[in-house]
């Protein structure tokens, strides 16, 4: 984090629970929902970006707007079907504009 540059990054989060214990493991949205408590965040005016359809799902469950990031990451198995807000195919550019008002639905 000290390589972006000091105050871009507020805190990290991290969680080493096992998978099927705990409520702040994607898709579960606890550690979502602890930073915004933690930093007054309006969910409904973020961005959950993410390549895999846990993280859609996390941000789904969250409240957030959501944004996949096709990576080449594949497909999980059995997963459920996902509709992220918009899909990026090069993010490199892209996350500079979040702070406008509207995300098209595909780009």
């Amino acid at each position: 984090m000290r390589q972006i540059g000091a105050g871009l990054i507020d805190a990290a989060y991290f969680c080493a629970d096992p998978p099927a214990a705990s409520t702040r493991r994607k898709p579960e949205p606890g550690m979502v929902l602890e930073a915004a408590a933690a930093y007054d965040i309006d969910l409904s005016r973020s961005y959950f970006i993410g390549d895999k359809s846990a993280d859609i799902e996390c941000g789904r469950r969250a409240g957030t707007r959501t944004i996949l990031v096709l990576t080449g990451y594949p497909a999980e198995p059995d997963s459920t079907p996902i509709s992220p807000r918009a899909i990026w195919l090069r993010p490199s550019n892209r996350a500079q504009n979040l702070s406008r008002t509207t995300v098209p639905t595909a780009l």
